[in-house]
């Protein structure tokens, strides 16, 4: 589109955000105001794009219509701005909003930035949000994307100690063993007490912990259950973080364990205990 059109389709939308009564059903200032910010970044107009989309962010969002802070983390993305970017996305799922839609957008800005580690764990986390809301389309979605990144590259960490659990990290899961499978676990592989805890009081600990870290951070978070034979199945190579990491990506959250639970409930651990006297954390931890 010629630059002049840019500059007359940008007054014709200005006026329908100065006159709502203009806007289509189910149209609202905030899309409007992200299809503004579009077409500024690609007149390259950085400054007033990154207004628009942060305008668009405090406003009413459309039924439907993907979180605006999804569109602006994604356009900081593209800027090289990646603490900002993941500042913005963080807000966003603050605000429980970030399905699937929302995951599609921020892991597309990765790829086209040519962040593929990050599009790579990014693309799976809404994957997965995506199977656990039976939301098909955007599963698909997220799925050809998915597809369509591994064929431009297969990313360097992709095979590294670390990444695995990376992903797990951001996916907001926590691999619990239950108090009888940890035991069998540490008898079956003693060198996994580095990654489980030594004991279970220690292992519980740090789940609560993460599912705290979780939280705080605006990630919904979940608790898988781990079964040593299971896990044994899954075993490609040797019994370490990275293949601990990748099991627990392979389990289903079909029936998720509810964190947290209120005080006086039974603890989410299975020790048959209240909550506030069993794995919940002092308020100084």
């Amino acid at each position: 589109m010629p630059e002049a059109e840019k500059e007359a389709y940008l007054r014709r939308v200005r006026r329908v955000i100065d006159n709502p009564n203009l806007c289509g059903p189910g149209m609202l200032p905030s899309t409007i105001l992200v299809m503004i910010g579009q077409v500024l970044g690609g007149m390259g107009r950085l400054a007033e794009a990154e207004e628009a989309m942060t305008d668009a962010v405090t406003m009413e969002k459309a039924e439907g219509e993907p979180h605006p802070g999804a569109w602006l983390a994604g356009f900081l993305v593209q800027q090289d701005r990646y603490d900002d970017a993941t500042q913005v996305f963080a807000d966003v799922r603050l605000d429980n909003e970030a399905g699937p839609g929302e995951y599609d957008i921020y892991a597309g800005a990765y790829e086209s930035a040519d962040e593929f580690e990050k599009a790579e764990t990014t693309y799976l986390i809404g994957i997965r949000i995506a199977e656990r809301e039976g939301d098909t389309w955007h599963g698909d979605s997220l799925r050809a994307g998915l597809e369509r990144l591994r064929k431009k590259v297969e990313p360097a960490e992709a095979d590294g100690d670390d990444h695995a659990q990376q992903l797990l990290d951001a996916a907001g899961l926590a691999l619990f063993w239950p108090r009888a499978e940890h035991a069998e676990a540490l008898r079956r592989w003693p060198h996994l007490a580095q990654w489980l805890g030594e004991d279970w009081d220690e292992h519980r600990r740090n789940v609560e912990c993460a599912l705290a870290d979780f939280q705080a951070q605006g990630i919904w978070p979940l608790i898988l259950m781990a079964d040593p034979d299971d896990y044994l199945a899954e075993l490609r190579g040797e019994p370490d973080r990275r293949s601990l990491a990748v099991y627990a990506m392979s389990i289903p959250d079909e029936d998720p364990v509810s964190w947290p639970p209120e005080s006086d409930e039974p603890c989410w651990c299975g020790s048959g205990r209240d909550y506030e006297v069993c794995c919940t954390l002092p308020a100084n931890d």
